[in-house]
């Protein structure tokens, strides 16, 4: 996991919220007298490191293997799950190449998915702000924002009978956005898409408020962490996403969690704990299965989880298609305010 550098806003929570799942399940015995036991290497947000992190779990006989929230960091991973046949759960990643049957397995559900989150974003966005216009910015660099993604916010504004002014790519890595942002406040799109890193649209909402724009922001779920407010401050009040998980949500096994993690960290979670909490407990229900029908090895396991075909996350009930979670629920939206609190813009979880 990513626990330091720019991706450790998400792997911090993902670590604290797999810490939870193997603690519940330990104390329950939920594999009988086999308890499970979480190593947890840093790969300071670098391929070479995730690589070797990955390569030393390995050797020291690890069952499974957990990693993965952003794509550029995953693909190589998954390609040493298959090269060294080892079950592994991508906690986040969404690109292509991220899953691979039977090793690698995506226990998020793909938000570009037809009719899925983003869908569902801009059809809401469409609907409750009735722009007129709209500026798209996107990181270049990663296909799990540009390419056919890019293009699916293109879509869903035409759909929508949005005017797209611009498109404009970035670098995951840029953290000064003003020039970005004094293009958009020139152009004054009635509805800015910021499809980006969450450190990107929280550098691009402090340039946007610093130039005085006045319209919507609709982004993606990864500006769900604390850490992406931290950077955007008070400038990040009205940025609006469709989260994976909220603890905003009224459904009961979401605050089943909620009150799990509040009760073990004394703070709420965020999404990304819910993903590290979800691959674990995905992860034991392949170990169980394997359990029931013999010894647990690598290659038993494997074929359990490929065989797992529904479970149940934070947010309810997911199936599996082809190494892949999905899910057919209603999106909640929700966005920050001022004081880094959320509340719930539309839909109600």
């Amino acid at each position: 996991m990513s626990l330091t550098g720019p991706y450790g806003i998400y792997g911090v929570p993902e670590q604290k919220g797999a810490e939870l799942a193997v603690d519940e399940l330990n104390s329950s015995h939920y594999l009988g007298q086999s308890q499970l036991k979480l190593t947890t290497s840093d790969d300071q947000s670098t391929v070479a490191n995730a690589i070797s992190a990955y390569k030393t779990l390995a050797s020291d006989g690890s069952i499974g293997i957990l990693y993965g929230f952003t794509t550029p960091l995953t693909t190589p991973l998954t390609q040493l799950a298959v090269s060294m046949k080892i079950p592994s759960i991508v906690t986040g990643a969404t690109g292509e190449g991220v899953t691979a049957v039977p090793y690698a397995y995506r226990t998020v559900y793909l938000p570009e998915a037809a009719g899925g989150i983003y869908d569902q974003s801009i059809d809401a966005a469409a609907t409750n702000w009735k722009p007129s216009t709209a500026v798209i910015v996107y990181d270049s660099d990663s296909d799990s924002f540009s390419g056919p993604v890019e293009q699916l916010w293109v879509n869903g504004a035409n759909r929508n009978h949005i005017k797209v002014l611009s498109q404009i790519a970035v670098l995951s890595s840029a953290t000064d956005l003003s020039s970005v942002a004094t293009t958009i406040v020139h152009d004054n799109p009635d509805l800015v898409i910021a499809d980006t890193q969450a450190n990107g649209t929280a550098n691009l909402m402090r340039g946007l408020s610093q130039f005085g724009y006045k319209g919507h922001v609709l982004t993606n779920y990864g500006v769900d962490s604390k850490g992406a407010f931290n950077i955007g401050g008070a400038a990040m009040a009205g940025v609006t996403w469709a989260p994976v998980f909220s603890v905003l949500s009224k459904n009961p096994v979401s605050q089943e969690f909620v009150k799990a993690y509040e009760a073990k960290y004394g703070s709420a979670p965020d999404q990304f704990a819910a993903e590290g909490y979800n691959s674990i407990n995905f992860l034991a229900l392949g170990i169980k299965d394997a359990q029931g029908k013999g010894s647990v090895t690598r290659a038993s396991l494997a074929t359990a989880l490929n065989g797992i075909k529904s479970w149940q996350s934070t947010n309810g009930d997911f199936t599996m298609s082809d190494g892949a979670a999905i899910y057919s629920g209603k999106a909640i939206f929700v966005q920050w305010n001022a004081n880094g609190t959320q509340s719930v813009v539309w839909g109600q979880g």
